[in-house]
């Protein structure tokens, strides 16, 4: 892990160009767009340019709870840590289409949520859609379902659903 002390900049540094934010806006994009989501918000912290750059600049979401909403310090897992995340992106990207959406979700009860997000995606005319649903119960006997207007959307392309 790098770790960076705030307010010491080293001659060296002070005299370094910033090249990436040089970068075309379509280029950026590009490459933005390979990162998992949660790394492309923190490139709010690159410069001063790309303060909350990442709204306008992913098209492809990828959201998976085990990479960084696992547990906390005593082992639990909170999968709402995960949720409010994904409510937060959503919220507050841009209204750029969405060319690809994945989900993975080891543990979630609340189904609303989880449709919505679909929702949003299809409203964006997502192309790609990817859901690995692995332990998604409302605590009962019911299973999710798909909201239907997945089965409506006029750009999806690739449909992939894993349980």
């Amino acid at each position: 892990m790098i770790r960076f002390q705030m307010g010491t900049v080293s001659k060296h540094q002070a005299g370094v160009k910033d090249r990436i934010s040089e970068l075309p806006e379509a280029l950026l994009c590009h490459i933005v767009s390979f990162l998992p989501t949660t790394w492309a918000v923190r490139t709010t912290v690159l410069s001063k340019r790309w303060k909350n750059r990442w709204t306008s600049l992913i098209t492809n979401l990828d959201f998976e709870d085990s990479r960084e909403f696992e547990t906390d310090e005593q082992g639990c897992y909170h999968s709402n840590r995960f949720m409010n995340f994904v409510d937060r992106v959503f919220f507050l990207r841009d209204s750029l289409d969405i060319k690809k959406f994945r989900l993975a979700i080891s543990y979630s009860d609340d189904f609303s949520r989880i449709d919505a997000w679909i929702c949003i995606a299809v409203m964006r005319n997502v192309v790609e859609l990817d859901l690995d649903l692995r332990d998604v119960s409302d605590g009962g006997e019911a299973d999710f379902e798909m909201p239907q207007s997945l089965f409506k959307s006029k750009t999806l392309a690739i449909l992939r659903v894993s349980s």
